[in-house]
């Protein structure tokens, strides 16, 4: 039996088709964080993919924020560059909520 892969209304493979704007706000931001530690580590991305089981278009999508990173997938990146998981959200999440809490601010 064959297996089918699945594209987006984009084209490529794993890019959701109803990602909000914040879920591809997040997207871009986890890629440059993974991007971001991969040059600190002075990698190459074919190299840092083969480490993190990747193959190279994968790791440059979600470097780009093109597609989202399995949360598995992620703690195997954070694992192998020897950052909490956190490292990869907690600026993200600070802008949410304080833009949540000035709209709720305001609704007031």
């Amino acid at each position: 039996m064959q297996s089918q892969t699945t594209r987006g209304s984009t084209g490529r493979i794993g890019a959701g088709e109803s990602a909000s704007r914040d879920d591809r706000g997040l997207n871009r931001h986890v890629g440059a964080k993974i991007s971001a530690a991969r040059a600190r580590l002075a990698m190459t991305q074919p190299i840092f993919a083969a480490h993190i089981d990747l193959t190279l278009p994968q790791l440059a999508a979600i470097e780009r924020g093109e597609i989202h990173v399995a949360p598995g997938k992620l703690c195997d990146i954070a694992d192998y560059i020897d950052e909490p998981i956190g490292y990869f959200f907690a600026p993200h999440a600070a802008r949410a909520v304080i833009a949540a809490q000035v709209g709720r601010t305001r609704a007031i």
